[in-house]
């Protein structure tokens, strides 16, 4: 590989080969960029006038005259260089200026076109050189500096493309190639920093494989004012003082987009409503420029170019091995979170720093829709951030009321994504809709205003497979849910048919071998009851399961089906339902009635019967064995209270409302006697009392001691208007 240590070499023989055949004492070269020309090169100088002359500029034009077949500086460039060498001390010493004049092709008009690449002054030159000579070695020097150029540039992008590996982070990988490169155009020093992934810039290490190094003071490189490949003084921070050196910043572009207020649009749609915007995710920073026997302070354009086109290069190696490495966090992240449960804010905020430090913090919202109301409950990541009430509430007007109540909403298979703009950057947002009255959203902080096309699009498949994950698990849990509310609403119906079609069994067995007793079978009003209650108990189950009304989603005053309802037997035919457990528990049953009944009430009969059910099954459930549960109708003027009482521990305050929760259950004190049950019993009731009357309330009075049960109790109790929605009624 031809190194600048390499070319400095080549050059410095040539250049004494050159001043050798000149017959020149001293031998000086400058050569040309779009900033002038820079001493580069010295031959036999002084101590003294390269103390001087190291790192000295001019501003040349550039311009050459060609005379005879001979080229010449022009005369406004002779009398910069004449100035400089009386400055430098030499000025009484004879001298020539050679101007360094390549080929670069022809014109429209087949002009050859030249280009002025240097200067090569010679101190105490021979009085008379041969022109053909002279433009031979001066051709010859020009395309060696030419050719070194280019192969400079073509041997850094061989070298760089075979340090290129599969293993290994995208850091890792142009870590290492800017230690590379940092040998390529002899810096003294290499920082590397990773807006994604990196807070402070790092030193890279050229002895470390992987490139790695140590980071830095936060404050120790100045980035401001860099835009794009430069080469320009900066300073740099070191021991708290501030140091001017030359620099060369290399930064690696990435696709990216400029982030904005968006309102929510399908997630296919959304990308489309981002302005595309290259951004330096990357940079390398070469300081100070270390190479024996060059002259120049500052790092070359050729050392730009250098660097121009290897990381040219890479830019699109480092886009795609950005991309592919977030998706592999993403689906390493999921195959160990397998579970949708597992998956909680601080889990994903871990894995999106992973792919950018600029994710903050992740919220987890539940929004419940019931009544014309929107109610949002939030998880955060991290307590240092809270979504502020202002973002809930223009969450609500702006999205959620029209999502709810609009027929046209989008459905529950396309996710929903926009962007807030906050005081601390952005809030990207993604929004799982679902149709049934409740919805999660995610709003993901993201401090800056350009995100990375990779960054982005990782960050969208993560959330569309948490989508998916959350649709299978909300489906499976609406099935058991929903196989749960069938078994909770029908199960003690048929267990009471099942007591009286068991009662019945034994008889009829016998009247098979007594035609007599067959006959008389018909008589027994044992058998009539049990075949009537059977009967009633299975034609209840199947006019539950018809209707479908018991599920809790489906209860609110839009649904009841209002009609003449008989309060008393309700609670007879509960009590009669529920029979087998009150035989099993050896429970006393007390009964008492005040007031006059009205002579017109109203309800829905088929789910007041479940309310009434699922408070008396809930006293006999949880009442030891042997004790007494006690039950009351009181008719008042215009309502009615009904209210259930049994023995055991009192509940305590901050138990009242808990067990009325979806899968709260109480504690039985008689342990042999535990059974499974649902969670739903007290929910239900209180949902469909509420369904009835807004005002209802089910209320629940423990007490110490219970004169009328002789033990601790609990009673549940509620009030209820005779004539409930007297307008749909």
């Amino acid at each position: 590989m031809l190194d600048a240590a390499k070319v400095t070499e080549q050059r410095i023989k040539a250049l004494e080969r050159l001043a050798e055949r000149l017959k020149a004492a001293t031998c000086l070269v400058f050569l040309t960029d779009e900033t002038g020309a820079h001493l580069s090169y010295a031959i036999n100088a002084p101590e003294e006038l390269l103390n001087y002359c190291h790192g000295a500029s001019l501003g040349l034009s550039g311009r050459v005259v060609c005379t005879g077949g001979a080229f010449s500086i022009a005369d406004n460039d002779q009398k910069q260089l004449t100035a400089f060498m009386i400055e430098a001390g030499i000025g009484d010493m004879p001298f020539q200026a050679f101007p360094l004049v390549l080929d670069t092709g022809f014109d429209g008009n087949l002009q050859a076109q030249q280009k002025c690449i240097g200067y090569v002054i010679a101190c105490r030159s021979a009085p008379s050189i041969s022109s053909e000579w002279l433009k031979a070695e001066l051709d010859l020097f020009t395309l060696s500096v030419h050719a070194s150029r280019s192969r400079r540039i073509i041997d850094a992008v061989a070298t760089a493309q075979r340090t290129l590996t599969d293993t290994g982070s995208v850091d890792d990988v142009l870590q290492s190639v800017g230690a590379l490169l940092k040998g390529i155009i002899s810096a003294k020093e290499c920082y590397y920093h990773n807006r994604n992934t990196l807070p402070d810039w790092i030193e890279v290490d050229t002895r470390a494989t992987t490139g790695l190094g140590t980071i830095v003071q936060p404050e120790a490189i100045n980035e401001k004012g860099l835009t794009g490949i430069s080469r320009t003084p900066i300073e740099f921070m070191h021991a708290g003082e501030a140091q001017l050196r030359q620099a060369l910043h290399v930064p690696l572009t990435q696709p990216a987009f400029l982030l904005k207020s968006t309102p929510f649009v399908d997630s296919t749609d959304f990308i489309a409503q981002l302005d595309a915007k290259p951004h330096e995710i990357a940079s390398l920073m070469f300081l100070d420029k270390d190479n024996d026997g060059y002259l120049q302070s500052r790092f070359s354009a050729t050392d730009r170019d250098v660097a121009q086109s290897v990381f040219g290069y890479l830019d699109q190696y480092a886009s795609a091995k950005t991309f592919q490495q977030n998706y592999q966090k993403v689906l390493r992240f999921l195959r160990e979170n397998a579970s949708i449960e597992s998956i909680d804010p601080a889990a994903m905020l871990q894995l999106l720093r992973a792919l950018s430090i600029s994710f903050t913090n992740v919220f987890a919202l539940t929004a419940d829709y019931e009544g014309n109301q929107i109610d949002i409950q939030h998880l955060s990541a991290s307590r240092s951030f809270t979504l502020s009430k202002d973002y809930a509430e223009r969450l609500k007007s702006r999205y959620l009321s029209k999502f709810f109540s609009t027929s046209t909403a989008p459905d529950n298979r396309k996710m929903m994504m926009g962007i807030d703009r906050n005081e601390h950057g952005h809030d990207l947002e993604f929004h799982f809709p679902n149709r049934e009255g409740n919805s999660r959203l995610y709003v993901v902080r993201f401090e800056g205003a350009v995100i990375t096309e990779s960054v982005l699009r990782s960050l969208m498949h993560f959330f569309s497979e948490l989508q998916v994950r959350t649709r299978e698990f909300d489906f499976e849990r609406g099935r058991a849910h929903y196989l749960m509310q069938v078994r909770h609403a029908v199960v003690h119906h048929f267990a009471a048919a099942n007591k009286w079609i068991t009662q019945l069994r034994p008889r009829f067995q016998k009247g098979r071998q007594s035609r007599d007793y067959w006959m008389n079978l018909r008589e027994d009003p044992l058998v009539s009851q049990s075949l009537t209650s059977a009967q009633w108990s299975l034609s209840q189950a199947r006019i539950i399961l018809e209707n479908g009304r018991f599920l809790l989603n489906e209860i609110n005053p839009s649904t009841l089906n209002r009609k003449p309802f008989n309060l008393l037997k309700a609670v007879q035919d509960a009590f009669q339902t529920l029979d087998d457990q009150r035989i099993h528990k050896s429970l006393v049953i007390n009964a008492r009635i005040t007031g006059s009944p009205p002579q017109v009430m109203n309800a829905d009969d088929s789910l007041m019967r479940i309310a009434i059910l699922n408070l008396v099954d809930n006293a006999l459930k949880f009442s030891p064995n042997s004790k007494t549960v006690s039950w009351e109708i009181r008719y008042n003027e215009d309502s009615y209270t009904f209210s259930i009482t049994n023995s055991g521990a009192p509940i305590s305050a901050g138990q009242k409302e808990r067990i009325k929760q979806v899968g709260v259950r109480g504690r039985q004190l008689d342990h042999l006697n535990q059974k499974h049950g649902t969670g739903l019993g007290l929910p239900v009731a209180e949902k469909i009392l509420r369904a009835h009357n807004p005002e209802t309330e089910l209320d629940i009075t423990p007490m110490e001691y219970d004169p009328l049960l002789g033990t601790p109790s609990n009673t549940f109790r509620f009030t209820m208007p005779y004539l409930t929605g007297q307008s749909n009624a």
